[in-house]
């Protein structure tokens, strides 16, 4: 292989066949022999560069730059107007056109956003293959190898912003300028890469404001290389330019056509052209008016984290004081761009760690270029057979030598006993290090003696070269595949974590398993329909993930929990909970550690020349141990109470007091509606959203639960969430269910078993049907014994009472379940009702209704005469155009006498005395305010307990309020003694206001 350089001429240039360049290309004979090397090695160079580019590119979730990108470019390709307060970037439009048509292509996911900077990534070897007869094929081929296993280069295809295209169209313009001037060529043959040339630069600006800074650094570069040299390939290109007639003109001609044609995205945004004179103000920003935390040094820190076989290399380029023979671009040429780079971007206000591919280029090209060369110096039939096998092997086990040397001075300090360590060190130092500096010297002299001087020189910088590139390979591994989102490569900064993905997963997971089947115009396939409020400060990347939800929303950060919306992102859970959503943290974004922020020079260097910190350099080099990790930004997400129970299941059991908030645990609860108390203390609640019904005992502790785990009913729950509703217990120790959407009532015993069933049978397939007398009054006795939707019950000694809501109706039945009479009928009048929900017995054996849709309470005899009714002023007043409301308030008697009445619009409970006297309004129980009551019953003790469903809390309330004395007297009357509100003389007078719970009470 040392003789490979014979193909090339004096420039470096291959030389080609004139008989073969006459010959059109379609038109040439292909031939088959046996492959080179180098075409070899070049398909193993490009298959390795597209595995670690193209591999798991969507392993990683999209940071917030990427998705930001992402977004613009599928709103572009789906041609829909941006979110209100958004406009598509008028600067770099290349990269947004790029994504769009990837999209188009070939879907839109995060591969194909990060598929344009892939691909970019790749084009790099192709210019680089267009370098071959101006470089030579070693220079080319070694440029091509550190090009597809660099770190930094990598990680930047890996990302779907614009950095990678941007470096791909810098080298772009320059391959042009090259090749315009690499041999004596036609006019036209200079025309067209003019052409190419001002197409390149126009693409190159429509990159984005970057790409300034990475033309000057390039031009710093060209300007360097023709000042040392006029008979260079640059001077000849850019002489060949200016002579040349027409080619200058149509060089500015193509860059005009094509920034026109971009930057006005092909002509459909014409406005959009003024993006080229804002490229140039964002530039002048980036450089001088921004202010970051990446500080000056990054970019050195990373060459010599992720590209010490660069820095190697490049350092030999210097001290060999060229890249390629005469007339080839030189080391002037990317050591000008690497330096001018270097500088430019350090000392720019703006720079980020994204940035830091414009720098690491130029360096990995000509540290390449200086592989090449070197690989194709080394004698390889020596290396293999001769003595510069046996000379290589002791360089590497001089190197090996030295790296246990270090381990051992670095344990000098931690160990018990120094002296011994150090011993061991003097030893390894004596047995190893001197025999193989002996063979090394000796073998070495044996090459100079035969002529092979520089052998031995090229032997040590390939092993060096072996070394580093291991560690390079290493480092791009871990960097692209394993360590980009844990917050210790200095690369990846601000990455987001490895929670957001299966954040994003769990709310897509929901939303088809609750609104699968719940397709609209908006949603058209269904799966999508849940209602999602993101705070504007954290909406990157969870919108671009849920761009398929209709109704993602963004929010000012202080009023998502005021949004109604199924799921909140936030960037704290403040005023979640108050809202009745249960919130849970999740990390969001890896915060940068101190040490990449304000690097130690110090410390660095200290680690590099202390051979006792070698090891703990080592071991930060391979494993960044040392780096203490910020703890990452987090983002709340809050889901209603439905959501919750089914993604944060729980155990249990929990009793009353403990207030766990929503779910589907034994003692959780997803919106509580009703409640009822036993003679015996027992609690049983409806948990509705859970369709099921929860027992406790008087003090609160948890008994069982009915609909799921034991009984032998199962409840009714629409695909909405909606399940059973009112419940109350009878003298004889029966609880009577409203199975609303079964259309019947169920009794069960204490157990749990079903005695009997109120309401319509069920037909052959197990369905029960809904009876509906449409709101017209005189139905109300059509199918009797029949519901539509019944709400609550009440049970007296003698007879059942059942508000059947959506027949407008109250029914009556015997304890047997035989039905017995019904009143009511939709309307306004003393006998009608619109929408009655709740129910309850006073002492006299009055029946009480909550008629909702009239705002009023509703006072009957047993027998449905009306008694008395009084308008309940925190209810909504009745719609004038008849809506049904959309509330559900419950009433019960508490022990001292006084009604009390639940309004989950106002979030109280107003208490009213018997003859519709307003008392007070209740809006807070033990420092907590009620958000949505609905259910209420008096407990044992005499307290009463709220069912919130706002909050998925039962609350326990002591009554403060004393009834009037007048009340007093006529609640120890005989049942059914006196009219409401007036006192029977032959009362006895009570001796105490705490009356005891009588029977007929104690369903509500």
């Amino acid at each position: 292989m040392a003789g490979t350089n014979a193909e090339f001429g004096e420039t470096g240039r291959l030389a080609a066949s004139p008989a073969q360049s006459t010959v059109p290309v379609f038109e040439r004979s292909i031939v088959l022999a046996t492959p080179r090397w180098d075409h070899l090695a070049w398909v193993l160079v490009v298959v390795v560069a597209a595995v670690v580019r193209l591999a798991s590119l969507d392993r990683w979730a999209l940071g917030i730059e990427e998705a930001r990108r992402a977004w613009d470019a599928w709103i572009l390709y789906q041609g829909r107007s941006p979110v209100p307060g958004d406009v598509l970037p008028e600067t770099g439009p290349l990269v947004l056109e790029l994504q769009a048509l990837s999209f188009f292509l070939f879907g839109t996911t995060d591969v194909t956003t990060r598929l344009i900077s892939a691909l970019a990534g790749l084009a790099i070897l192709g210019l680089i293959w267009m370098l071959r007869p101006i470089i030579g094929k070693p220079a080319a081929l070694g440029m091509a190898s550190l090009v597809a296993i660099s770190p930094t280069l990598t990680y930047s295809s890996r990302i779907g912003t614009s950095e990678m295209v941007t470096a791909c169209y810098g080298l772009l313009v320059l391959v042009c300028l090259l090749r315009a001037g690499s041999a004596s060529q036609p006019d036209a043959v200079v025309v067209r890469w003019s052409v190419f040339s001002g197409v390149a630069i126009a693409a190159l600006i429509a990159t984005g404001p970057a790409a300034l800074t990475v033309l000057v650094s390039l031009i710093v570069g060209i300007v360097i290389s023709a000042a040392a040299s006029r008979n260079g390939a640059l001077p000849l290109g850019l002489r060949a330019m200016v002579r040349v007639r027409g080619a200058l003109l149509a060089a500015t001609s193509a860059g005009a056509v094509t920034l026109v044609t971009l930057f006005t995205r092909f002509f459909s945004d014409l406005p959009a052209i003024v993006g080229i004179g804002e490229t140039f103000a964002d530039w002048a920003r980036l450089v001088a008016n921004s202010s970051v935390p990446t500080p000056i040094q990054f970019f050195l820190l990373c060459l010599l984290l992720y590209e010490p076989l660069a820095v190697m290399l490049g350092l030999m380029a210097v001290l060999r004081g060229r890249l390629s023979r005469a007339g080839g671009p030189g080391l002037l040429l990317f050591g000008g761009w690497f330096a001018a780079s270097l500088i430019l971007w350090s000392f720019s206000s703006g720079r980020s760690p994204s940035h830091a591919v414009f720098v690491a280029l130029p360096l990995v090209l000509l540290a390449g270029g200086v592989l090449g060369e070197v690989i194709a110096a080394v004698n390889w039939r020596d290396a293999l057979t001769g003595r510069g096998g046996p000379l290589a092997l002791a360089m590497l086990g001089l190197v090996i030598g030295i790296v246990a040397i270090a381990i051992l001075i670095g344990r000098v300090d931690r160990a018990l006993d120094q002296r011994a360590a150090s011993l061991q060190a003097a030893l390894v130092a004596m047995l190893v290090i001197v025999p193989l500096l002996y063979a090394i010297v000796v073998l070495a002299g044996r090459e100079r003696s035969v002529g092979r001087r520089r052998q031995p020189w090229l032997l040590a910088l390939m092993v060096a070269t072996l070394l580093l590139a291991g560690f390079t390979i290493r480092s791009s591994m871990l960097l692209n595949f394993y360590r980009a989102d844990d917050g210790t490569e200095l690369l990846a900064q601000r990455a987001p974590t490895a929670a957001v993905l299966p954040v994003v997963e769990r709310i897509e997971r929901l939303s088809r398993d609750t609104t699968l089947l719940d397709g609209s115009v908006r949603d058209t396939t269904g799966g999508h329909g849940l209602s999602i409020a993101a705070a504007r400060t954290v909406r990157w990347p969870f919108q671009w993930y849920l761009r398929d939800f209709p109704n993602f929303s963004l929010i000012d950060p202080g009023q998502v929990p005021l949004a109604d919306a199924q799921i909140l992102i936030a960037p704290s859970d403040e005023g979640m909970a108050e809202a009745g959503y249960t919130p849970r943290d999740y990390p969001w974004l890896q915060r940068t550690p101190p040490a990449y922020t304000a690097p130690n020079p110090g410390a660095i260097f200290g680690t590099i020349f202390n051979p006792r910190r070698w090891t703990d350099g080592a071991r930060f080099m391979l494993y960044r141990d040392g780096i203490m990790l910020a703890a990452p930004e987090t983002v709340a997400v809050g889901l209603t109470g439905e959501l919750a129970a089914r993604v944060y299941p729980a155990t249990g059991p929990y009793n009353l007091t403990d207030h766990v908030g929503p779910g589907s645990a034994r003692g959780q609860f997803n919106q509580p509606i009703g409640i009822a108390t036993a003679e015996d203390g027992t609690i049983y609640i409806v948990d509705q959203g859970n369709a099921r019904v929860q027992r406790f005992d008087a003090d609160g502790l948890f008994i069982g639960i009915w609909g799921e785990e034991d009984g032998d009913v199962e409840f009714a729950r629409t695909d909405s969430g909606l399940g059973p509703t009112g419940i109350a217990t009878g003298p004889d120790g029966l609880v009577y269910v409203a199975d609303t959407w079964n259309h019947r009532v169920v009794v069960l015993n204490a157990s749990g078993q079903l005695i009997r069933e109120i309401g319509s049978p069920p037909d052959a397939a197990g369905n029960r049907q809904a009876v509906d007398t449409t709101d017209d009054p005189a139905s109300v006795e059509t199918e009797p014994g029949f519901f539509f939707g019944p709400r609550d019950v009440a049970v007296s000694d003698e007879e059942v009472y059942v508000v059947d809501t959506g027949n407008e109706r109250v029914q009556v039945f015997a304890p047997d379940g035989t039905f017995k009479r019904v009143w009511g009928g939709y309307g306004t009048g003393p006998d009608q009702f619109i929408e009655p929900v709740g129910i309850t017995i006073d002492r006299n054996g009055l029946i009480w209704v909550a008629d909702s849709g009239n705002a009023r309470v509703s006072v009957f005899t047993p027998m449905g005469e009306p008694v008395q009714r009084f308008t309940v002023e925190a209810w909504p007043a009745p719609d004038p155009n008849g809506a049904r409301p959309s509330f559900q308030p419950y009433l019960s008697f508490g022990q001292n006498g006084l009604l009390y009445v639940t309004s989950s619009q106002s979030g109280s409970v107003e208490v009213y005395d018997r003859t519709g006297n307003h008392i007070e309004s209740i809006t807070e129980v033990a420092g907590d305010t009620l958000q949505q009551p609905i259910g209420i019953s008096p407990a044992a003790n005499g307290d009463l307990l709220i069912t919130d469903t706002g909050s998925n809390t039962i609350y326990r309330y002591t009554p403060t309020a004393q009834p009037p004395i007048a009340v007093i007297e006529e609640a120890g009357g005989s049942p059914g003694a006196s009219p409401v509100g007036e006192a029977s003389p032959d009362d006895p007078a009570p001796t105490s206001v705490t009356l005891p719970l009588p029977t007929a009470l104690a369903g509500r």
